[in-house]
Parts: C-alpha cells; structure tokens; sequence
C-alpha cells in the first residue's frame, strides 16, 4: 500500500501556485481551529417526532432472567464505543455541484439540498461540521489532510467525513518495472474533472496519518456513482391472485436483466413528472438506445473485480451503490443522502435506542424499496433501482445519541441557505449522481 505522502502528491502538482495551495491550506486551518476557540458545551436536543418502524429483535435471552440481564447490559456497555469526550467530534462535507468542464460533468442540481439536511442532522447530533463546496482535486487532499492534522481528535468521540460529486472506476497501475498490474479504484472527481480515489480518503484518517483517531469510529459515506450499470430491478410477486408485485434490487447479480414492473406501495417514491440524473459523466450513455442494456459500455473493457476499499480497525464505509453501479439523485437531494438523514433524525437513533449499523441498515432498505426512477421519454432510464453498500470493520457499537454544542457549531462556507423540508415537500426530478 503506497504511502500517505504517495498519494498526495501526484494530484497536488495540478495546483495553479505553490501560493495559493499554501493560502487554501491555512484558510482550511483557521476554520478548523475555530472550532475550540471557546469551551465545547453540549446540550440535549430533540430529534425529529417522525417514527421509523425498528422491529425488536427476538432471541433467547428474552427470557433470561434479572441476574442475566444485568450481566448482559453491562457486557452491552463494554461493546459500545465511548461517547463521552467533551466534543461529539468533527463532519467534513464535501460537496461539488458546478464543474469547470459541464459538457463533461453535468450540474449536480438537488446536491445543495443534501447539503442543507446533512449540516441540519450531523449538527443536530453533536459534530463540528465544516462544509466546503465545488472543490478542485487538489482542494480536496488540503481540506481533508488539513481534517485529519488541524483538529483535535483527541478531545472527540468520533469522526465523519461526507463526500458528495460525480464518480466512477478508473484504471491505476501498480507494482514495480517487472510486476505491473492493472487495479480498478473507485474514484470521486473534483470540479476540475480530476479524481481522487477513494482509498486516499480514508487511507488519511488510518491510525498511522491520524493517530488521534485511534480505537474511535472513524464513518465515511459517499454519494457518486461506481460504474455505469443501472439497476434493472427484481419483480418478487406478493399476491399473485391480485397480481401485485414489489420491484426491489438486483445489483447483487453481476449480469443485468430486463425485468418490468412498478412499485406499488402506498409510501413509494417513484417520481412521475421529472427525469431521474446519475452522478457519472453525461456522455456515458450517449447512443444508447432504448432497449440496449446489455451492451452497455462497461462489457467493451476486461471484467476485471474492483479491489475492496481500504479498511482499517474502526472504520466504517458506506457507498451510495455498489461497484459498477450509478446512483440516483433528484432535484431535492439523492436517494441514499435524503434517507440517511431521514433515519439519522428518526427519535429511535437520537434517543440511542438503535445502533448506527442497524440504522444504516434501514437507510439501505428505504433506498432499495421505497425508490424507483420514472422516465416516459427513455424507457432505458425507467423503474431503475439503487441499492446502498455498507463495509464495516468496527469492532463496537455506535450510538449517535443526539446533543447539540451551545452556540453555533457549524463552519458553512458558500453552502445554500435554502432550509431542507425533510419528506413533506413534494419530491421533484431525480438526478443521477
């Protein structure tokens, strides 16, 4: 694995002057030292009254007795993680919405929205949020090595790091002279079109480059696309009297089928008037025709697997979708941002009820069943799925039991203000991110 300074350095000589990365980095530094210029004090605060269904779990030792109950919860506590420090700890957003090349990068219009509810819940739980929008591939690097150097992990509980943009799979070379190998990485791009993998993200908050981190939960989520394929769906019947279907997933499959069908349910969030977008390039699907989905321009190159992602003690990684796969975004916010945030804000997880990876699982459920894209003018984009993909190597559990700093808490720099309205507000065009 190469090193930290490796990674750094070949998308750091894209900066225009050594100057200006200098400025930007101490401009990143000063944000994040303002975030202990006063004594952190930590309030209560309500979580949203919106119910999420949390069936409890059954097992045998519902019917132990007091004694090993007891014993049971003291165990409980031993298996969480601490959350007593004086700072919940710090929220890097990263949010890229307008790129310098928009016949390559579509705008990624609804991002702004995730924003909002992203800066309302993680701010709402306890975190210093600092949000930095339409970065280039090298902003990037500074604002998250500036996070993992310039802020005092050691007085923080936890810490997670938001990157929202259009991504892909790309082609990387490793090995020395006689040992080259061909290795596909997931890669997010910056407004200037140039990517920056994944693996660098997390690899700068490891216990080698933030050892300030170390035995805390360090959670990564991202919102762009994998790949190009579309998720066709499945049709599992219910009630074949009534002829009534749900349509869920399919992206576990590595070949893509056909299946028709609707989503039927009453709470559904299929669209019927807009057009659902992606977040990879917009010429990825030019010239495809209506019923071409098997020839897709992902089967033109070698099949060759994406490697896992970069995973260490105490890490947790959630993608929008699998590898290969786009994901879907509407003009008020993504599929998988809008109910990560919704569940996030749910009184069961603010209360610290439920755990953040049973949690998790109820974001990939809502994203998997309750949406569905809706395209009368391309029936190739139409009751197209998502489904979101959860790696953990946490050892304990989370509980993101909320509480609020005292006075703002949020560094927001260039974010819309537009308030987010949450599920109420009528859903308009999806977007595919």
């Amino acid at each position: 694995m190469g090193s930290f300074q490796d990674d750094v350095s070949p998308i750091m000589k894209s900066c225009k002057t050594k100057d200006e990365l200098d400025g930007f980095r101490k401009n990143i530094k000063n944000k994040l030292k303002r975030f202990f210029c006063s004594p952190s004090s930590l309030s209560p605060t309500s979580p949203s009254t919106e119910t999420l269904e949390f069936v409890p779990v059954k097992t045998a030792l519902n019917a132990a007795g007091p004694s090993t109950l007891n014993q049971i919860k003291k165990q409980d506590d031993d298996d969480a993680y601490s959350f007593t420090s004086s700072k919940r700890g710090l929220a890097v957003i990263i949010n890229n919405e307008v790129f310098h090349e928009p016949k390559q990068f579509e705008k990624r219009s609804g991002t702004e929205r995730d924003a909002a509810a992203l800066e309302e819940t993680l701010t709402g739980i306890g975190f210093d949020v600092l949000m930095e929008n339409n970065l280039t591939s090298t902003q990037m690097t500074c604002v998250l090595t500036s996070a993992a150097i310039d802020y005092e992990h050691a007085d923080a509980d936890c810490f997670v790091c938001v990157v929202m943009s259009h991504g892909d799979v790309m082609w990387f070379e490793r090995g020395g002279t006689f040992n080259k190998k061909m290795e596909r990485n997931d890669v997010i791009f910056g407004v200037d079109g140039l990517p920056v993998k994944t693996k660098f993200i997390i690899d700068t908050f490891n216990n080698w480059n933030c050892p300030s981190l170390k035995d805390k939960p360090r959670l990564f989520f991202f919102q762009a696309c994998r790949g190009e394929k579309l998720d066709h769906g499945t049709e599992i019947p219910l009630l074949k009297d009534l002829q009534i279907s749900l349509r869920t997933t399919s992206s576990s499959s590595v070949s893509c089928g056909s299946n028709n069908g609707y989503l039927l349910t009453n709470d559904s969030l299929v669209m019927k008037n807009g057009k659902d977008e992606t977040d990879s390039k917009p010429e990825t699907y030019n010239g495809t025709k209506p019923n071409q989905q098997d020839i897709l321009p992902q089967f033109s190159s070698p099949q060759l697997p994406v490697p896992p992602p970069s995973l260490y003690e105490d890490c947790l990684v959630m993608y929008a979708t699998p590898p290969g796969y786009a994901s879907w975004r509407r003009e008020d916010g993504s599929w998988f941002i809008q109910s990560l945030c919704h569940v996030l804000n749910s009184p069961q997880v603010g209360s610290g009820k439920v755990s953040l990876l049973r949690a998790l699982t109820q974001v990939s459920g809502l994203v998997a069943l309750k949406y569905e894209t809706y395209s009368e003018d391309d029936p190739s984009y139409h009751e197209k799925k998502q489904q979101p993909v959860i790696y953990s190597m946490l050892i304990k559990d989370v509980f993101l039991k909320r509480r609020v700093p005292m006075g703002a808490r949020t560094i927001n720099y260039g974010v819309s203000e537009k308030v987010f309205n949450g599920c109420n507000e009528e859903l308009r065009s999806s977007v595919y991110v």
